[in-house]
């Protein structure tokens, strides 16, 4: 598979620069402390995805570093801490949750109007942008006044080509802190619909919607559902192989467990088993072997990932790489 690189997969070299001196700023006993954002701009980042964890995570291991909290878990609008691995010990334990912003975009502009903006211009920033509803701030972003919805548009009884935000506004503000647990607001996005989110200072940072919500969750669970059904797949397809064929993948992985059934097989062992010339041809695999066993190999490399289960998207290729193994592995004849 040809390798395709994006912006968002590599380090400039002022970049890494800029991490190096960081993270040799790090002594034993003296930790840094910076912002998420600030610290992925090290690595010339906006966004946590996979490959940009493994990245940071692998440089930090490689020192003998860790962030506390974890980089992958930490709040985006917040702080962590570099410090040396050695230093944890007698800290006391960093409470591990995602975070309300782990299923925000940063990089979407959270479109706000005026308490006096004319309702003709919020009904037009409403239908450009595909909005259900907008914020009525101040210009500072701080203080939250209400919110315009389509239900409280059409429950205005007043004369609409006078009405300003202010008018037809409901005066809810279903507000959470970026840092505050997802799990302990999901009941009030799905309820209300959305949700108004501030960072640490204050300051409105986004609106998560009961949309998000379901798009994150695809985002997050889709490729832990589709690896689970391709390793469903290549179960039942090794399961015809006698079963001398599949131990001889436990023997060749070093694997201690005894094998009895392709149950017992690891993916890992799975890619051994397929990878062998004389088991392809006697599943009678239609496709061309080399190929498929490449792309096993790349599913398997982006199987840590999901299997964790971080709120982190996966990679553009890793992703691809899972949705290509279930076109051949579903276009297998029973």
């Amino acid at each position: 598979m040809a390798e395709i690189v994006q912006s968002d997969d590599f380090e400039e070299p002022e970049e890494r620069a800029q991490a190096d001196a960081f993270l040799q700023s790090v002594k034993h006993k003296q930790p840094r402390t910076v912002s998420v954002k600030k610290f992925l701009a090290l690595w010339g980042y906006k966004k946590r995805g996979a490959h940009i964890l493994r990245v940071i995570n692998g440089e930090l291991s490689r020192r003998g570093l860790v962030t506390s909290p974890d980089i992958a878990l930490a709040d985006y609008y917040g702080e962590i801490e570099v410090l040396y691995q050695h230093d944890l010990s007698g800290r006391p334990e960093v409470e591990i949750g995602w975070p309300v912003s782990s299923v925000l975009d940063p990089e979407r502009e959270l479109v706000v109007v005026g308490p006096d903006e004319s309702l003709s211009r919020v009904e037009t920033l409403m239908i450009i942008n595909d909005f259900s509803q907008i914020p009525v701030m101040n210009k500072s972003r701080r203080e939250l006044h209400g919110s315009v919805t389509w239900q409280s548009i059409a429950r205005w009884q007043g004369d609409k080509s006078g009405a300003t935000a202010r008018h037809v506004m409901d005066k809810d503000r279903p507000t959470a802190r970026s840092s505050d647990s997802l799990l302990l607001h999901i009941n009030r996005i799905i309820e209300n619909e959305f949700l108004y989110i501030q960072d640490p200072t204050g300051l409105y940072v986004g609106i998560l919607t009961s949309t998000d919500l379901a798009e994150g969750f695809l985002a997050t669970a889709g490729p832990f559902i589709k690896i689970g059904e391709i390793e469903n797949r290549l179960r039942a397809l090794v399961d015809h192989l006698p079963l001398p064929a599949i131990q001889q993948a436990a023997e060749f992985t070093g694997a201690t467990r005894a094998i009895e059934t392709a149950v017992d097989l690891s993916f890992g062992q799975y890619v051994v088993i397929l990878g062998k010339e004389e088991n392809w041809a006697q599943l009678g695999i239609p496709f061309d072997r080399k190929t498929l066993v490449e792309n096993l190999r790349e599913v398997n490399a982006a199987r840590n990932d999901v299997m964790h289960f971080r709120p982190t998207e996966l990679d553009a290729q890793a992703a691809e790489a899972i949705d290509k193994c279930l076109n051949w592995l579903r276009a297998i004849p029973n």
